[in-house]
């Protein structure tokens, strides 16, 4: 079954680049897997010292030390997705790309709504955040663009450390502590700021991320965002959570829109 959600989504990544106008964002996450780059080195506690101590501790709990620095990711999962509050929960594949250096994240689903077999290409690159769900996948269904929806993309590249813990280096990141059990991480890209907190477990695995900078669907609000993570198993000897959920906290209560299951993780990708 994992393979098969596996080759599905690459199904699904091709008829984005045969049916979408937007091929040029497709062939734009091809070159960044293709040209990310890092110098290759063994993360020893000489490049963790400096950290945060719960962050020290969480990158020695998830047992990155000894191992080489990843640049990029590709992160295989299935669950649930709504479309808005009022929508009943459909199921949803996909997968995620993020680079490093240069920064970037392309998320690519499909989501079997009501109206039939959606494709969606979320994208982050430079300053960028681009989102285009379309039916079938050649029918437009929904495109935005602009600063809220770019910042909120920054933000979803932060929350998603817990699956490359090698970028918690990345230089435009300053970690702040805020208790034995917190920390905040402040990130800049191409003009860009954004922040959240995470939170530790006593074993200093991460439980929660959560930021007030991330915008709420088309709006110009920012609302709380948190992800919640679980169940961490190791891929390529790095312990990950397996199960996440994405919730928004507002005035009359939570919003959950995702959960997840991650059923495929790899380190340093060049292809889709």
């Amino acid at each position: 079954m994992k393979h098969l959600k596996t080759f599905k989504l690459s199904l699904v990544a091709m008829l984005f680049l045969f049916f979408s106008c937007e091929k040029s964002e497709m062939n734009e996450i091809e070159f960044l897997l293709n040209h990310s780059y890092t110098e290759s080195y063994t993360i020893n506690e000489a490049h963790i010292q400096h950290l945060p101590q719960a962050l020290h501790n969480y990158l020695e709990a998830v047992q990155l030390v000894g191992k080489n620095n990843s640049n990029s990711i590709k992160l295989n999962y299935y669950g649930n997705f709504k479309l808005n509050e009022k929508a009943n929960w459909a199921s949803m594949v996909a997968v995620t790309y993020v680079t490093n250096e240069p920064l970037s994240r392309n998320w690519i689903g499909e989501i079997d709504s009501p109206m039939g077999k959606m494709t969606g290409l979320d994208y982050y690159y430079n300053g960028v955040g681009k989102l285009d769900i379309r039916i079938a996948p050649s029918i437009p269904f929904m495109f935005s663009d602009g600063y809220e929806l770019s910042v909120s993309e920054l933000i979803a590249f932060l929350g998603e450390l817990v699956y490359n813990p090698s970028a918690c280096l990345n230089n435009n990141i300053q970690w702040e502590e805020v208790s034995d059990y917190a920390v905040k991480a402040t990130l800049e890209d191409a003009g860009l700021c954004v922040s959240g907190i995470f939170y530790f477990d006593e074993n200093y695995l991460i439980t929660r991320f959560e930021s007030n900078d991330r915008y709420f669907g088309d709006t110009k609000e920012q609302l709380p965002w948190i992800v919640y993570v679980d169940n961490y198993k190791v891929f390529s000897e790095i312990k990950i959570p397996t199960t996440f959920r994405a919730v928004w906290i507002k005035p009359e209560g939570e919003y959950e829109y995702i959960n997840a299951t991650i059923t495929g993780l790899l380190f340093d990708v060049k292809n889709l």
